[in-house]
């Protein structure tokens, strides 16, 4: 093989990959570890609302670092837990004065610019933001828009129309994107019937 060998690796998360995979996917090859040399330059692609200043302030390597896989590593997990990103991709390329070039490519979350509710029948919208409250599941407007919340705050409805009497009742949150980084959510609320109770039977 000709020439010096090019050695990369990649550290990589998206929505798809769950926490018990995570130590999987940035595992670096044992070659990569034994590796020394510093970091030469950092590249950062795909940022549209963050700062390159933000994004490096909250990263914490700089060019002239030593190169270190576990810092990489530590790092990783330090930009997901942000819940700033929908996707990091961090790779390791030979640099050109013997050290390593860092590409960090990003995927931010778009932003969450509108919240709506159906009309549901026994149910006001004051009702619903109450709950939500309660259940701190209240999606926030202006912030990088959070599936994990929606999720729950289809069930925080979903139990409000139940303990009204609405035990069928089906909640849907509805994702539209409105521009390339903004997201408008409306959750469509069907009651159903209500559950009356028509006897009571005692027995013993």
């Amino acid at each position: 093989n000709c020439g010096s060998r090019r050695l990369e690796s990649t550290l990589r998360m998206t929505p798809r990959i769950t926490a018990s995979l995570l130590a999987l996917a940035v595992i670096l090859p044992t070659a990569l570890l034994a590796q020394s040399g510093t970091v030469e330059k950092i590249e950062v692609q795909g940022l549209f609302r963050m700062s390159r200043e933000a994004f490096l302030h909250a990263f914490s390597v700089r060019p002239g670092d030593p190169y270190d896989p576990n810092v990489l590593r530590r790092q990783f997990r330090r930009l997901w837990d942000l819940g700033l990103f929908e996707d990091i991709s961090i790779e390791a390329e030979d640099g050109p004065n013997g050290g390593k070039v860092l590409v960090v490519k990003l995927k931010e979350r778009p932003m969450l610019t509108s919240l709506t509710y159906d009309d549901a029948k026994g149910l006001t919208q004051t009702e619903i933001e109450d709950r939500l409250a309660e259940r701190d599941a209240r999606p926030e407007l202006g912030k990088p828009i959070d599936m994990g919340t929606i999720n729950t705050a289809e069930g925080a409805i979903r139990d409000l129309l139940a303990e009204k009497g609405f035990l069928d009742a089906t909640v849907d949150a509805d994702v539209t994107r409105v521009t390339e980084n903004t997201r408008a959510v409306h959750f469509a609320i069907s009651p159903g019937g209500k559950t009356r109770v028509r006897e009571i039977e005692f027995t013993g």
